[in-house]
């Protein structure tokens, strides 16, 4: 945590201040580990006093080197007063830690096996006629009128379970031993508790393959939404998940949190502290959020949560902790996902855990009521906190290194088309044999000089080329030759001859060029002189400036499970080499471990 500014800094319009940080990274320890950085800055306006906020972050990663393995990660050093780490994880109600990983829409599943447990309806209001269930053992009937979108009804199963529903509502009817079938009542509500009966329907709960007692179907007017069983677990469109935040002190000294605010794509913008709090030494406060989420509506959806906290330590020293979070819900992809319905809950706030130290909850969190789709998403980032998944869990990466010239980024490379050579005199000149004749259009004009003879080089397949009476060397059409000089005169002179079994024969092409690398001269990447085009030059002014560039694609393989992975296939489609399959066979992969793979 580094606060650049003592007081107060006044920064004109359109100004910039900078500030630095040096640091030595030993690249061994580093390898695979991203650093990541966010720089905050506050202002008050002068003129109109107004406060602004800027935030930013930046990352990078240090590649692995080749037959490198990983097994060291970086420490942090300890010794700052005022350090806050912000973590935050989710759990599915009776789940495990970071269970929300594994969400999936359970969309089409079928109840097969034991008999269920328990059996979850959604009340809908629809009729017999507006059935999409064809199960081989269903009945339903509508009485006196049918339901007629009643919004309250009462429901009855086998006679005995019964519960007041409101349309959107949800009911769960739970027995130790279901029939092979439940026979349901959905009746008025009057004064004195069941009313008229409106439908009746019977529906299989044998759990065998065909009777299709499937996940979001329809029987009448209730919406099959979940169910349990021995066999297949808990299953059910709708879970309950609780968002823990936590903030922990692991400076060397007590730290008064003033701020910690999350954005969440569930409840909004929470700020869970009224007024500020205290953590000792090495100790944490934790935040909840509860919720309910319906998982056939949030299908490949990504919830991504920020959380940030600020606070100032007993020396003065302000910090922040942020951290990023996300999860999302997978899909079961042998079943198409019809437009699901919106159901209406209303979800009970679980109590937060005993933890060392007191556990806050907010005050002001709004919980939601209603389970609606989530458009509004940000990005997907990955937690930087560590995740050990259970099962089969990769982790596939990509990354571009640039291996000749001065910068390794790929994503700064640029097209050096008509870039002209100024300054000093190039130490290197590097051309292609395009067989072209003086007469072709791209010739510049201004100092440069051609001739052919012989018919020209004509686009002949194999030329001998010699620079300044220096030793040449034999090139194919479309071949790249380089020339290098530590003193370049103002011109440079070029024969061409032609090759007849294996001997230098006649001359084809003179060329003059000049090498001055004045402003106007022409000295340009791409532009053609006589049968040699220019694709790169070096000077001192100027650095490699070069039309061909080397690279090289990674990709890395990690299991971040907790036992061996067996990776069967990693395939990359590559718009430079087009479909590459790197394995022959199967390849093991132990915990944490990392493989890659090079192009």
């Amino acid at each position: 945590e580094i606060q650049f500014l003592e007081r107060p800094l006044i920064i004109g319009y359109n100004e910039t201040t900078t500030f630095t940080e040096n640091a030595r990274i030993n690249l061994v320890e580093s390898a695979l580990t991203t650093f990541a950085f966010n720089f905050l800055a506050k202002s008050l306006i002068t003129n109109d006093e107004d406060i602004c906020e800027v935030e930013n972050h930046y990352n990078f990663t240090i590649d692995k080197g080749l037959n490198q393995s990983f097994s060291t990660t970086p420490t942090i050093l300890p010794g700052k007063p005022c350090l806050l780490q912000a973590d935050v994880s989710c759990q599915v109600k009776t789940g495990k830690p970071d269970s929300c990983n594994n969400l999936a829409s359970p969309e089409g599943m079928e109840c097969v096996g034991d008999s269920p447990s328990s059996l979850t309806f959604l009340y809908t209001g629809k009729s017999c006629n507006s059935l999409d269930n064809f199960e081989n053992n269903f009945e339903c009937e509508d009485n006196n009128g049918g339901l007629q979108r009643n919004n309250i009804v009462f429901i009855t199963v086998d006679g005995t379970s019964e519960a007041m529903v409101r349309q959107g509502g949800v009911y769960r009817a739970v027995s130790e031993s279901f029939g092979e079938s439940i026979d349901v009542v959905i009746s008025t509500v009057s004064d004195n508790g069941v009313g008229t009966t409106l439908q009746t329907l019977r529906i299989s709960t044998k759990c065998e393959r065909g009777d299709d007692l499937k996940v979001t179907k329809n029987f009448g007017a209730l919406q099959f939404i979940g169910f349990e069983n021995e066999s297949m677990g808990s299953v059910n469109v709708l879970k309950e998940i609780t968002m823990i935040y936590q903030i922990e002190n692991k400076g060397t000294s007590d730290v008064e949190v003033s701020s910690a605010k999350v954005k969440s794509p569930l409840s909004g913008e929470l700020q869970f502290l009224s007024k500020p709090d205290n953590i000792d030494q090495g100790n944490f406060i934790t935040f909840t959020e509860n919720a309910h989420i319906n998982l056939v509506e949030s299908a490949l959806t990504t919830f991504a949560f920020e959380f940030d906290t600020e606070g100032i330590a007993q020396e003065g020293i302000v910090c922040v902790g942020i951290q990023k979070y996300n999860f999302t819900v997978s899909f079961n992809d042998t079943v198409s996902l019809p437009p699901p319905a919106t159901a209406l809950v209303q979800p009970t706030p679980e109590p937060a855990s005993a933890i060392s130290k007191e556990t806050h909850e907010s005050a002001t969190a709004v919980q939601p009521t209603t389970i609606a789709p989530i458009t509004v998403l940000p990005a997907t980032v990955l937690p930087t906190q560590n995740i050990v998944y259970n099962g089969c869990k990769l982790q596939a990466d990509l990354s571009c290194r640039v291996t000749t010239g001065e910068n390794p980024d790929c994503n700064s490379l640029e097209s050096p088309a008509d870039v002209e050579c100024v300054g000093d005199r190039p130490k290197r000149l590097t051309f292609v044999y395009t067989g072209a004749n003086c007469d072709f259009v791209g010739n510049p004009q201004g100092h440069f000089h051609c001739e052919d003879m012989n018919g020209g080089p004509n686009e002949n397949e194999s030329v001998f080329i010699s620079i300044d009476g220096a030793n040449g060397a034999t090139l194919q059409l479309g071949e790249a030759y380089e020339v290098s000089s530590g003193d370049f005169g103002e011109f440079i002179f070029i024969e061409i001859a032609i090759v007849t079994d294996n001997n230098v024969g006649v001359k084809l092409q003179t060329l003059r060029i000049m090498t001055r690398c004045e402003q106007g001269d022409d000295l340009k990447i791409t532009k053609s002189y006589g049968a040699l085009q220019l694709i790169g030059f070096e000077n001192d002014s100027q650095g490699a400036v070069d039309a061909i560039v080397e690279i090289t694609m990674s990709y890395y393989i990690k299991n971040m499970a907790a036992s061996d992975a067996e990776v069967t296939s990693a395939t990359i489609i590559s718009p430079l080499s087009g479909e590459i399959q790197f394995l022959e066979r199967p390849l093991i992969i132990g915990y944490n471990e990392t493989t890659t793979f090079t192009e």
